[in-house]
């Protein structure tokens, strides 16, 4: 686990069960993946990845509402663990829409903070919509969708 921002970390599943108490846990692992939830976290919010390429333009509101539960929990005081099987690949592209969503880094940047700060990161940005990757920015915000629990991204390379 390894923290990006103050009270902000990426890690994986492992590490979600060592947290203690004063974590926020948002799990982005496969859907139907082998997962024990921790007796420990105070917020556990899960978003299944489906197993497909990309993230298309019907899973952005996804995105934006992890960064947004994300934001929330970081702004009020509260450590957030992101995490996915192994922290490489979902967690950090996860926490890569927070970073530019609410931090305004530009695609490079809050890949090079995730890189610095987490060596284990994989750079999936072909998983991104192609607008981001032609541009480096996130989409015009679209609206949050309240208690989205599914079709996040992506396939793994394991």
């Amino acid at each position: 686990m390894n923290e990006i921002l103050p009270r902000l970390y990426v890690g994986g599943a492992t590490d979600a069960q060592l947290v203690d108490g004063v974590y926020s846990l948002l799990n982005v692992m496969w859907d139907g993946e082998e997962f024990c939830f921790p007796k420990y976290a105070t917020h556990m919010k899960t978003l299944g990845f489906n197993r497909k390429t990309e993230i298309t333009e019907t899973d952005i509101p996804v995105m934006e509402a992890a960064a947004d539960w994300i934001h929330e929990r970081v702004s009020s005081g509260q450590h957030v663990l992101v995490h996915c099987a192994f922290g490489m690949e979902r967690s950090p592209l996860t926490v890569l829409w927070y970073l530019m969503r609410y931090h305004k880094m530009s695609l490079d940047e809050a890949y090079s903070l995730l890189k610095k700060k987490r060596e284990e990161v994989l750079d999936r940005r072909e998983w991104l919509p192609e607008f981001v990757q032609r541009t480096g920015k996130l989409p015009a915000r679209v609206p949050s969708v309240q208690g989205v629990t599914g079709t996040i991204i992506v396939p793994s390379t394991y």
